[in-house]
Formats: structure tokens, C-alpha cells, sequence
């Protein structure tokens, strides 16, 4: 039985023997066993095995988005990063930030402040998870991301919250 080939350029079969014109493909068995078939005379039988090519994916390298943001893995979406235009500086402290409201002091504010709710608005002039006034919260650059601290980003309040406590300590807060 002829098995058909196909190579980079043109296949054909005659009877039992398979006739191969062009360029091989490089490294397949395959082509391998059909450039043997044929070279001889004889009247052999190639087998060909099916090999599905997988399509190539685009790999984000550690490295080049250590280079290009300065640091890895991402605190935040590249998106995020090009939308509130976010320095490698500022990269690093959401990172550092996103770390500290983990802490079971910044839990436990976050809790009592408004049961961990960031979207939260009472309408008592207190905004977001931390119940940031109006004033605080644009005097520490939060409004970059939100006209009030409800309107923003989990990772925004948490980093805001962040440079508050570098700032004032947990004074604001109560503690």
C-alpha cells in the first residue's frame, strides 16, 4: 500500500513507492523513511507516523518584564500599569503595600472600617475600605485612581493606605 508524502514542495505516489521531489522536511522520520523509498528501486512500503504540529504561543519572559517594570511577578495587570501610568517606583510599593494589607493589623482595620468591603459608600463623607475622607485621600495621590477612595482599585486603597500608614503610622486609624 502507497502512503502519500508531502514535503515542502510537491509529493506524488506511483504504485508502491513514493516519489519525492523538493525539499525534505528536516528532522521528520517521515521524510526520512520516503527519501529511502525513494532513492531505491525496490518496491517498499513507507509508514508514516502522524506528528501535529503545535502552534506556537508567545512567551512572556521573567526577565524582560523584570527589566522593562523592575520587578516579578506583576502587583498589577500591565493594563492597570499603562491606564494609571505607574512608575517602576510606584510598582514596587503596590507590591510592597499588596504584602502589608495581608498583616492582621491591616485586616483587622480593614474589618472594623467597613467589614473588607471596598466599594463601600455610607454617605458620611468616609470612602472604601479604609474610610478614607476626601482630603486624605487626594493628599496622598489617590486620586489618580479614583475621585474618591470607593471609586478605586482594591490594590489602589491598599497602596494609599500604604503610604498613609508611612506617613502618619495607624494614627487615622484609631491605633
Amino acid at each position: 500500500m502507497a502512503i502519500p508524502f508531502k514535503s515542502a514542495r510537491m509529493s506524488m505516489t506511483i504504485g508502491s513507492v513514493a516519489l519525492v521531489t523538493g525539499a525534505l522536511i528536516a528532522g521528520s522520520a517521515v521524510a526520512a523513511s520516503a527519501a529511502t523509498a525513494a532513492s531505491t528501486p525496490s518496491t517498499s512500503t513507507v509508514t508514516a507516523t502522524a506528528v501535529k504540529a503545535t502552534p506556537a504561543k508567545p512567551v512572556v519572559k521573567k526577565a524582560l518584564l523584570k527589566k522593562k517594570y523592575g520587578i516579578y511577578p506583576l502587583p498589577v495587570s500591565e493594563r492597570s500599569i499603562k491606564k494609571y501610568h505607574l512608575s517602576k517606583r510606584q510598582i514596587r510599593d503596590i507590591a510592597q503595600a499588596k504584602r502589608f494589607a495581608k498583616t492582621a493589623k491591616v485586616t483587622s482595620i480593614r474589618w472594623r472600617e467597613s467589614n473588607g468591603q471596598y466599594k463601600i459608600n455610607t454617605g458620611n463623607g468616609y470612602f472604601g475600605a479604609y474610610q478614607f475622607d476626601s482630603g486624605t485621600w487626594a493628599s496622598n495621590g489617590g486620586r489618580k485612581f479614583g475621585y474618591n477612595a470607593h471609586q478605586a482599585p482594591k490594590w489602589a486603597q491598599d497602596y494609599i493606605m500604604f503610604k498613609t500608614w508611612q506617613k502618619r503610622g495607624f494614627s487615622p486609624w484609631g491605633g
